[in-house]
């Protein structure tokens, strides 16, 4: 991804979760804020509310159908004096948004200009769809290398989750220092012993895979925003990455209790958009990593369970 990293800059963690967790106990205090974008991946807030931290949300901002970022209430948050810290998910989820070099570089001077430390979660970047540039935050703002920390991981890409390959990159001597000594105290030390040779072997033996694996989800998306055309109450977001795709449902739904009601009508699995911190309501978000006649049968309960289901304003 065009980023120069020394060695010693690179630490291995356990789980990407887990070191959300190290990084609010490293770097803040307790009743500190810690602020986030929504909606979110809910364990971003659980890090900060399991360690008694405050959450200070920044809700995405919906234009024609895409997240933009809100930079005048990003900055309006920053500037309170107990927000310690931002936490970016890049690309996002559970939208698969890629953010723009511009867009990342207005976030980066933003944490500069209030000295809040950057962490910036970029585990779904592998599975960025063909055509589509990811730009790491380092690339687009770089003087924020030395106030900021990245959380990577083959994990998604390469299914390694079970290994907890997870691991931290971190230039400044000083904040590594600190994590270290986190680590030290959560008793994090040696890595499991075959999540080495796994993690080795993704990074240099399996670019080829990789390729194939990417095309053949960015095409599972574009199957599945065909096939829902059906249901034209359900606006699908457009995607640049990852293996979910979110759905907006309200035009269908009046409210969640009824799209779960939909969902289990289908026999289907979903993660309904109230799991997303904030400002999910009347989304849904579904899984399309895998072989392309599954995704088929998903789909196709979706429209049969559709073609029976009532419309708002019709009684049920």
């Amino acid at each position: 991804f065009g980023l120069q990293l020394e060695k010693d800059w690179i630490k291995l963690s356990y789980g990407t979760v887990p070191t959300l967790h190290y990084l609010v106990q490293a770097f803040t205090e307790q009743n500190e804020a810690v602020l986030i974008n929504t909606p979110a991946y809910d364990p971003f807030a659980e890090a900060v509310r399991n360690n008694h931290r405050q959450l200070a949300t920044s809700p995405l901002m919906l234009v024609d159908n895409r997240y933009e970022f809100d930079f005048a209430d990003m900055a309006a948050k920053m500037q309170r004096p107990d927000v310690k810290m931002f936490i970016l998910c890049s690309p996002q989820n559970p939208s698969g948004r890629v953010w723009t070099a511009e867009e990342l570089a207005r976030v980066g001077e933003l944490c500069r200009q209030h000295q809040v430390l950057l962490i910036s979660d970029e585990i779904h970047r592998d599975i960025v769809y063909p055509g589509v540039t990811f730009t790491s935050i380092w690339q687009a703002c770089p003087a924020i290398q030395s106030q900021s920390i990245l959380c990577l991981s083959p994990n998604k890409a390469f299914n390694l989750g079970g290994l907890k390959t997870s691991y931290v990159v971190i230039p400044d001597p000083a904040i590594r220092a600190r994590l270290n000594a986190q680590f030290v105290a959560n008793s994090i030390t040696s890595p499991n012993s075959f999540a080495v040779p796994a993690l080795i072997a993704a990074y240099t033996d399996c670019d080829a895979w990789l390729d194939e694996m990417v095309a053949y989800v960015a095409a599972n998306f574009a199957y599945l925003v065909n096939r829902l055309q059906v249901i034209p109450e359900i606006q699908v977001m457009p995607s640049d990455s990852g293996f979910l795709a979110w759905l907006d449902t309200q035009r269908l739904f009046p409210d969640e209790t009824a799209l779960k009601r939909f969902f289990t009508a289908a026999d289907l699995s979903c993660v309904v958009g109230s799991y997303f911190v904030a400002d999910g309501g009347g989304f849904v978000r579904l899984n399309i990593g895998m072989p392309r006649p599954l995704l088929k049968e998903a789909l196709d309960r979706m429209v049969a369970t559709y073609a029976t289901w009532p419309r708002i304003g019709q009684e049920a």
